[in-house]
């Protein structure tokens, strides 16, 4: 039986109606093609199974074709943050597999490059080993990133605003979520407030509560903020201990304002740990699950942006990449989106039967 002969550019080209040079410049990433002959070549592509040869492709480029993905370590992804880096790699990878390249998640911390685990970022982008880098941690200081740039080596950040490098940057309408989240708890009646959350040095938490403290500020009802609490970093207990005394105070707040999923969940799950709640307290805040959360104690939840964001920050280092001229202004994914909670599942009870649940 004959072999099999391998497709060709010529037979996309061929098969898609177009010329040669848009097939190369379609799966090289290397100039513009219309919509309507990008989808002609996607199907012929697809039907045909054609597969450019990368090594060849590479080097001619003088590419890796890799992408590298800074957190300041690895064992990020197995923290309590797990699933916001999950939406973030799910927006990276919707835009870098298309497009031939792949990711590698590298480190920040020295302790990578000192303990030679062969992830930490800068060796990576020395020994070529990456095209450029979306970095996601406000660990990187300004001197570092600015390091970057002297390198000319394509790199963005997402949900981090450098007054440097603008037009680097991915992010969300942190301030107005902080507003929002702040006025839902106004408009209930609570007077006494407080914040917690990520310190403000931490990404945007300092424009979210920029937010929050303004809608305090624009208040006729004499609302104060109380307290700012910020979360013990790998210490679930102490930061448990940390936001019980707050609430459980007879003079603490009413209404609590949470800028992160990990915060918004602890803070509902006090009464759990017997911490007597006020009657009147409530709290709004950002969290991944607000289905999940006690729509009595919950008022109004704001959904994270991750995904979006990782979208964002991939377009926007590819652009790089390709030589597209920088931004002078970071690009917005827009405000969160903004639900109240409810308790999706109720259990039903039949005579002689077990108990089943729906929706």
């Amino acid at each position: 039986m004959p072999k099999r002969k391998r497709p060709t550019i010529n037979d996309v080209a061929r098969v898609a109606g177009v010329s040669r040079q848009t097939v190369s410049r379609y799966i090289n990433n290397a100039g513009p093609v219309s919509r309507k002959a990008a989808e002609r070549l996607q199907k012929a592509i697809e039907n045909l199974r054609y597969h450019p040869s990368a090594s060849g492709r590479n080097l001619r480029r003088k590419r890796s074709m890799t992408v590298g993905l800074a957190l300041y370590s690895a064992n990020d992804l197995s923290t309590e943050l797990s699933e916001l880096y999950a939406l973030k790699l799910s927006g990276v990878l919707e835009v870098l597999g298309p497009r031939g390249y792949a990711l590698q998640v590298v480190e920040t911390n020295l302790s990578a490059a000192q303990q030679g685990r062969g992830t930490y970022y800068l060796d990576k982008v020395r020994g070529g080993e990456l095209d450029g880098l979306i970095i996601s941690d406000f660990h990187l200081t300004a001197e570092e990133i600015r390091h970057l740039h002297e390198m000319r080596f394509p790199f963005v950040m997402i949900d981090r605003l450098s007054e440097e490098f603008p037009g680097r940057c991915a992010i969300t309408d942190v301030y107005t979520e902080g507003l929002l989240l702040t006025n839902a708890l106004l408009e209930k009646g609570h007077r006494r407030l407080a914040y917690c959350g990520w310190p403000p040095h931490r990404g945007l938490a300092y424009r979210f509560l920029e937010g929050v403290k303004s809608a305090v500020s624009r208040s006729a009802s004499g609302a104060v903020l109380l307290d700012e609490v910020y979360p013990l970093p790998g210490d679930v207990s102490a930061t448990l201990d940390r936001f019980s005394r707050l609430v459980s105070r007879a003079d603490g707040p009413t209404g609590v304002i949470c800028n992160d999923d990990w915060t918004t969940g602890m803070i509902a799950l006090l009464a759990e740990r017997g911490v007597p709640y006020s009657d009147q307290f409530q709290l709004a805040g950002v969290s991944l699950r607000p289905h999940y959360l006690d729509a009595a104690r919950v008022v109004l939840v704001a959904t994270p942006m991750d995904r979006e964001l990782g979208i964002a920050g991939a377009e926007l280092l590819l652009d790089l990449i390709s030589g597209k001229p920088e931004r002078s202004e970071p690009v917005s994914v827009g405000v969160a989106k903004f639900i109240s909670p409810v308790f999706p599942y109720r259990v039903h009870f039949r005579r002689g039967t077990k108990a089943s649940t729906s929706v």
